[in-house]
């Protein structure tokens, strides 16, 4: 356990240290654009949210606003707690924004260039910053996965995940898999032309199996084991999963119809599948529309067809209210 500063511990702040005074660049990966995911009052508890998510506003202090980034909702940056008058308003959480201040301030004499939508924000932008990075000349590179895709940084020779907790814990079904891709893609910025390169983790669990796994393994055994964990549990891309999702600009609208929907699928189901829901989605309330979801299990990709053109039809027998949309995906690539 060691203290963090704007998310970075004392071990990956002398790395990056280090591996400037040797001439290399360093890539600090952290996915969370913002100043800092959420704003709460100190004195009444009040926390700032969005009027059409149920989700909470993230601080841009740059600019001086609280911005959703489910919607792309924004309010200026109040000066006082709207609820109670209070001035004691406090950024909670930590982003992009964030840690830039610090580094900036903690490492003032090497160049910094904050790569996410917010500073990036058009293809000019990502090619000068490629041309000037591609100097190799020492600097940090602070960004989102906009650094990550595709992009050729040779001198990179140090790679910092801020934040492996938030990846590891994201819930989806296929959250274990895109971590392991993720990180596999963020290590390959390191040690590049023939340089040696190293990539740091942080996590509050450094003895997580899946961690321990990703370090120790290659990628192709890290996905068989993965892949082996989904077929025990009849998962896909063995079992066959569709996700019929339902949104309303009412509340419950989505619940009801799914409700109606089951009820007259079930009856037509192979017997072997499984039906869970209808349930709120993880984000219920998303820019004005309430979202529900069911799911349809099925052990094969033949039962799971079968399953598939029931509920279709179970769905296209009944008559949504004005305004109710819904579709099916087969083995959604998410299922939050």
């Amino acid at each position: 356990r060691q203290p963090l500063r704007a998310g970075l511990s004392p071990a990956l702040l002398t790395a990056v240290e280090e591996t400037l005074a040797q001439g290399g660049q360093v890539l600090l990966f952290l996915n969370r654009r913002g100043y800092a995911s959420s704003l709460q009052c100190h004195d009444c508890g009040w926390v700032a949210g969005c009027d059409h998510c149920d989700a909470r506003l993230t601080v841009h202090r740059r600019r001086k606003r609280l911005q959703c980034h489910h919607c792309g909702a924004r309010k200026p940056l109040p000066a006082a707690c709207p609820a109670c008058g209070g001035g004691q308003l406090l950024a909670a959480g930590l982003g992009t924004e964030q840690t830039e201040e610090f580094l900036a301030a903690a490492l003032p004499h090497w160049p910094l260039h904050r790569v996410d939508s917010d500073a990036i924000d058009s293809p000019a932008a990502m090619e000068s910053l490629l041309a000037e990075v591609g100097r190799g000349e020492p600097c940090i590179l602070l960004g989102t996965q906009m650094l990550t895709k595709g992009h050729h940084f040779p001198a990179v020779a140090l790679v910092g995940v801020v934040d492996c907790d938030a990846l590891l814990f994201a819930g989806d079904l296929r959250g274990e898999e895109r971590l392991a891709q993720l990180l596999t893609q963020v290590a390959g910025r390191a040690g590049r032309a023939g340089r040696p390169g190293r990539m740091l983790l942080q996590s509050h669990y450094p003895d997580h199996p899946l961690l321990r796994a990703i370090l120790e393994q290659p990628y192709g055994e890290v996905a068989a084991a993965l892949l082996a964990r989904r077929a025990e549990a009849g998962l896909p891309p063995l079992g066959q999963l569709a996700l019929v999702r339902a949104d309303s600009p009412r509340a419950g609208e989505g619940e009801r119809f799914l409700a109606a929907l089951r009820r007259g699928a079930e009856a037509a189901l192979p017997s072997a599948s499984q039906l869970v829901g209808p349930l709120p989605s993880a984000l219920p309330r998303r820019a004005g529309r309430y979202r529900d979801q069911l799911l349809c299990l099925c052990p094969d990709r033949a039962s799971g067809s079968r399953a598939a053109a029931a509920l279709v039809r179970a769905g296209e027998a009944l008559r949504p209210p004005g305004g109710l949309n819904w579709f099916i995906e087969i083995d959604p690539l998410e299922t939050l």
